[in-house]
């Protein structure tokens, strides 16, 4: 487990943060102010080595630093994993089995999501526009209906919001007026 704990150098305004992994100090980060080197030699006085001591030396710099464990905010989901989430059910239901995922995935999406927030208002409309083209892919050309992929959907994210939005790619608008010539309409 992953805990991490701010530390407040109070009479100089420096915020430390020390991570600890299963209960051992792995890293130390300066997040405001400047770190004066001279400190540096005091710095296992302040922060211990294992997890267990933290108490301790809370009580002993009490009044010079201040100790806060970090928690983890159970906030809502971020922008990236309620896209992803949307995504993942559309696959789900549309193919019935889970989408393998990959880094080009992830990618694709975070392109999706950066184009259609640049296109919308908030970031709620541009989840609304994504949820909007995944519920209405059915009415999408049939070739492109079977190109569900994030890659392919990302780089055709213009000709699938056209199709949505025009009812026709110009394709079968084509085909739809060679149709009327051969019938005569």
């Amino acid at each position: 487990m992953t805990s991490k704990y701010s530390i407040e150098i109070l009479k100089h305004n420096v915020r430390l943060v020390a991570t600890y992994k299963t209960g051992h100090l792995k890293r130390i980060e300066i997040t405001r102010g400047k770190f004066d080197p001279v400190w540096f030699a005091r710095l296992s006085e302040a922060i211990p080595v294992h997890e267990t001591s933290m108490d301790k030396l809370i009580e002993l710099w009490s009044g010079k630093l201040t100790y806060e464990l970090i928690t983890p905010s159970k906030s809502s989901p971020t922008l990236f994993k309620r896209f992803n989430d949307a995504w993942f059910d559309f696959y789900m239901d549309l193919i019935g089995a889970r989408p393998k995922f990959s880094g080009a995935d992830g990618n694709a999406l975070k392109s999706i999501i950066k184009y259609l927030k640049e296109e919308c208002s908030s970031e709620d409309e541009a989840l609304a526009t994504w949820n909007q083209i995944l519920q209405n892919w059915h009415k999408l050309d049939a070739f492109t209906q079977k190109k569900t992929e994030l890659i392919y959907i990302n780089s055709h994210l213009n000709s699938i919001i056209a199709q949505l939005k025009n009812g026709f790619t110009s394709r079968e608008k084509a085909a739809s007026a060679a149709d009327s010539l051969r019938r005569g309409n």
